[in-house]
């Protein structure tokens, strides 16, 4: 998937399903950080708000 400074890309109806007809989403990203004593990160997960982009969405 093509990354924009939005954070996502045109293509996004066709990857989650949605007739977003060709306009470009914009959403929160949610990012959950594990990190050691010291503070390093361990690990990192990052996830979309799509809840959000389907209450943007015209309901059919």
């Amino acid at each position: 998937m093509g990354m924009t400074k939005a954070g996502m890309d045109r293509r996004m109806d066709a990857r989650f399903g949605f007739g977003g007809k060709g306009r470009p989403p914009q959403c929160r990203l949610l990012h959950v950080l594990e990190f050691t004593a010291n503070g390093e990160i361990t690990r990192g997960n990052v996830r979309m708000d799509l809840a959000a982009i389907i209450r943007r969405l015209p309901q059919a």
